[in-house]
Parts: structure tokens; C-alpha cells; sequence
């Protein structure tokens, strides 16, 4: 484990004993590691990368929910959420991750 990270109750299970005993190891940090995720799920079979990458999901939802009409999907939240609790979560989650990008271009925008 690199000794720059926090420490975490999960430590232990991200250290590989047995990269203690290779000969010219190097510590790399977290974010030198690509990695191709793909599992085996019981129900669907394989699974693999999603078929869209996130900045594009991202760029959808942002047409789909332009910030003059986020009050209008706050209202429909709440009146989802009354009739299916799940599917109201599901939206107040898409609203907070379309408001949390909009902080995050602001804050970019000041910056610049």
C-alpha cells in the first residue's frame, strides 16, 4: 500500500503478500492501473463495459434536463415519489448528479 494514501479499515484487503517477496518492486499509486472490468453475472450472463461511456450518458442528461427545467423534474420527482418510491429515488439521484455537473462547470468557468 502506498504509505501517501490514508489510512482506511480496508488497507488490508488491497496488500498482496506476495508482492512483498518479488525482487525490484515499485509502489505505484492508484491511478496507474487500467483495467478492464468484466464479470460473470448468474442472471445475464457476461457482463461487460457499458455499451455508452459516461461522458456521453452525461451529455443525454444534460439535453434531457436543461437547467430552466429542473424545478419542473423536482415536481416530478415528488409526485413519482408518491406513487413508486423507487422510481422517485432514481430520479432525485439523476437530478443530483445533473446539478452537481452544473457546480462543477460553474466552478470551472470562475476559474478560468
Amino acid at each position: 500500500i502506498d504509505p501517501a494514501l490514508p489510512f482506511s479499515p480496508f488497507a488490508a484487503l488491497h496488500h498482496d503478500a506476495s508482492y512483498d517477496a518479488l525482487a525490484g518492486r515499485v509502489e505505484l499509486g492508484w491511478d496507474a492501473f487500467l483495467t478492464c472490468n468484466v464479470s460473470v453475472d448468474a442472471r445475464l450472463g457476461l457482463v461487460g463495459p457499458e455499451p455508452f461511456g459516461r461522458a456521453r450518458r452525461h451529455a443525454l442528461a444534460d439535453l434531457v434536463m436543461p437547467e430552466v427545467a429542473l424545478p419542473g423534474w423536482r415536481a416530478a420527482a415528488r409526485s413519482l415519489t408518491r406513487l413508486s418510491p423507487a422510481a422517485g429515488r432514481t430520479v432525485w439521484r439523476r437530478l443530483f448528479q445533473r446539478r452537481k455537473r452544473l457546480a462543477i462547470a460553474r466552478a470551472f468557468a470562475e476559474a478560468a
